[in-house]
């Protein structure tokens, strides 16, 4: 099933009564550990992310760490704890995660739980009902057990048609420069990665040049969204419409632009 919309996945778990397994994880090998208990029993699990306890830099940890979940049996959500700020918010989507733990309803959110959304994730308070945290270190046999008694609520066979998968976007722009020397394209090309990666819900922003010289383009970025829902908060986002309008479109009236689910 691999990684699934934590949205649909909550949902699913308020309407059937029962809460959503969350591991909380140091690393790769606790989460391969994790993945494979629940794997052997049939349940969904949350891979549960704070970066204070990881040995290695999360972001080098996570990437291998999505590939395994992406290889699961059963759904995986990526969960970030700890998210106070639009800046760690918009991090932890960069990352990959779905779902975000804010603080206690106690604890303004700075409008958090809207950003959340317009980047197709989830936003939950840390005293809201939803998960349930397990201790990703608990000895096998144990983990195992809780992840049994829980796998009989999720009812895979129904679940599964209410449960999308957790879908990027590649977004596509093909288009000619002509009136741009190389130096002016790669000057540009290193604004446009530094302010549109910044856009919450962005993941990545990649840029190349066409191998053959006589390709009807010659140029393009590849700008890599958390989800659908981010195809539109990003084209009506400030520092996009500024470098759009100001730095791009002027000198790339030639161009073409699509977006791919990816699979």
């Amino acid at each position: 099933m691999a990684i699934v919309d934590a949205r649909d996945l909550l949902h699913h778990a308020a309407a059937s009564g029962y809460r959503l397994p969350a591991a909380r994880i140091a690393g790769m090998e606790e989460a391969l550990e994790v993945l494979e208990a629940a794997e052997r029993t049939g349940c969904p699990i949350a891979l549960s992310i704070s970066e204070a306890r990881f040995a290695l830099p999360v972001d080098i940890a996570m990437p291998a760490i999505e590939v395994a979940a992406e290889r699961a049996s059963v759904p995986v959500v990526l969960r970030w704890e700890e998210v106070a700020s639009q800046t760690v918010l918009a991090r932890a989507i960069k990352l990959g995660c779905s779902a975000l733990v804010l603080p206690s309803r106690q604890t303004p959110a700075e409008g958090l739980e809207v950003l959340a959304e317009r980047c197709g994730a989830i936003a939950v308070r840390l005293d809201a009902p939803g998960f349930v945290d397990l201790d990703s270190s608990r000895a096998r046999p144990q983990l195992e057990a809780l992840l049994t008694a829980m796998a009989a609520a999720w009812q895979a066979p129904v679940a599964l048609q209410q449960v999308r998968r957790w879908r990027a976007v590649e977004h596509v722009v093909m288009f000619n420069a002509p009136d741009l020397s190389d130096a002016n394209v790669q000057v540009m090309f290193e604004l446009g990665a530094q302010k549109l990666g910044a856009i919450p819900g962005v993941r990545s922003v990649r840029f190349g040049r066409a191998a053959r010289p006589d390709s009807r383009y010659g140029l393009c970025w590849f700008v890599r969204f958390a989800s659908e829902a981010v195809v539109e908060s990003y084209k009506n986002h400030p520092m996009h419409v500024d470098f759009a309008d100001n730095h791009f479109r002027p000198f790339a009236s030639d161009r073409l632009t699509s977006d791919f689910l990816t699979f």
